[in-house]
């Protein structure tokens, strides 16, 4: 136990009466002996083990003092002006009492009950003096520990069902070191219905914890969610006394209408804090969808039979969904086939050559869903390679809305087809 400082505020809880451990017997010397948790047997603070019981800041921290004489008809008294202290009603045990008890310590209890400022940033020393009987003190020293400074990381992210959001063409980003969250709406999302969850999974920490012996549960404070975003219901604001090793896992949900509704570039900052104030925050960032036409989801490409698995031979349609109705003199549609000899046109509509790989499709003015017609090839790919197998050979098609570009943004999609040979 650090030397007691005369300058450090004394708050005496005081026993009135004669100990049951005096009157049976026990040693004359009454004092404190240790501290536990109340209802825990760990002891978190020894008299003369060199430190001083720290108790997390706030109201109402409660922790159980053992020792000989504590348990004799406790009465209160405080003069401090930021710390105060109190037994706790009908605490008291007799050694007697405790050694049949849960913890089996023979010695008599009281629980001590001790308010200070949550919002303190600075750590509070005080001593504690219990008074025993025959008119004698025991003094407990204490420190009292501010709220740390949290550290806040998105974790995780659920879209359900899968793409229901981002339609394929733009995943949802994690970045600066988990602290960002970038959400792409594709085209047409303002007038997307289907149905969606989104929840973003975050945590909070403290990694700068310095020891606290008796700490207890107390809520954050979470502010700046846009409209688009709110604090899924399963996961309170309240953060369970263990905090100091579990910290506290969050999760947010997103209100899809209002998010896909997002129609300008959106940066929202979200602030945890713990109750003196100490914060960090977390941004979502939305991007709207582009003005220009482009694709609404990603391109998929399959056989009507046989799916994604197409025979060498047979034709196969790769569905386009295009956020707006082409203009009257349509839309043009470029693709690239990866291996140019094991991909071909099959209708007039659309134009490929075999020398490049490359191809174009006129989508027409007659709504945003349209098919380009292809067929799958065998024989040997343009690097020597066969085109098809039994087992399925993959190959690449790469789309753009308008002529080929940047291999990014919504006006691009990439799928893939697997041909397999003809027994």
């Amino acid at each position: 136990m650090l030397p007691i400082n005369p300058r450090s505020s004394a708050i005496h809880v005081a026993a009135a009466g004669v100990s049951a451990a005096l009157l049976s017997g026990a040693p004359a010397r009454a004092a404190v002996e240790f501290v536990t948790p109340v209802n825990d047997c760990r002891i978190v603070d020894r008299i003369g083990d060199g430190k001083d019981l720290s108790l997390q800041a706030g109201q109402n921290v409660r922790f159980e003092v053992w020792g000989s004489g504590v348990d004799a008809n406790p009465g209160v008294s405080g003069d401090d002006s930021q710390v105060n202290a109190r037994i706790v009603p009908g605490s008291a045990r007799g050694g007697p009492q405790n050694a049949f008890g849960s913890c089996r310590y023979a010695t008599g209890s009281v629980r001590v009950e001790v308010d200070s400022p949550a919002g303190t940033t600075q750590t509070l020393q005080r001593t504690l003096r219990l008074r025993m009987p025959l008119g004698d003190t025991s003094p407990l020293q204490i420190r009292v520990v501010p709220f740390p400074q949290p550290q806040w990381r998105f974790t995780g992210l659920n879209e359900n069902p899968q793409n229901c959001l981002t339609k394929g063409l733009n995943p949802i980003v994690r970045d600066q070191q988990d602290t960002r969250i970038v959400i792409t709406l594709p085209p047409g999302a303002a007038q997307d219905t289907s149905t969606c969850t989104l929840r973003l999974f975050t945590q909070v920490t403290f990694p700068s914890m310095p020891e606290i012996d008796i700490t207890r549960d107390f809520d954050l404070s979470l502010t700046g969610l846009p409209g688009f975003l709110a604090r899924y219901a399963g996961t309170p604001l309240e953060v369970p006394a263990n905090w100091t090793s579990s910290g506290k896992a969050l999760t947010l949900e997103a209100n899809i209408a209002n998010l896909r509704a997002v129609s300008a570039a959106t940066n929202a900052t979200l602030t945890i804090a713990v109750p003196n104030g100490r914060s960090d925050t977390l941004t979502v960032r939305v991007n709207p969808p582009p003005v220009t036409n482009a694709f609404a989801q990603a391109v998929q490409c399959r056989n009507q039979s046989t799916g994604t698995m197409v025979n060498a031979g047979d034709a196969f349609g790769c569905e386009l969904r295009l956020a707006q109705t082409p203009p009257a003199g349509g839309q043009t549609i470029t693709f690239e086939a990866i291996d140019r000899l094991c991909v071909a046109a099959a209708s007039p509509a659309v134009t490929y050559s075999s020398a490049t790989g490359v191809g174009t499709f006129n989508a027409p003015a007659t709504g945003t869903i349209h098919e380009i017609p292809l067929r799958a090839v065998g024989g040997a790919s343009a690097s020597g390679q066969a085109c098809a197998s039994q087992t399925g050979v993959a190959h690449v098609l790469k789309f753009w809305v308008g002529p080929r570009d940047a291999e990014s943004g919504p006006d691009f999609s990439q799928t893939q087809i697997r041909i397999r040979a003809l027994q």
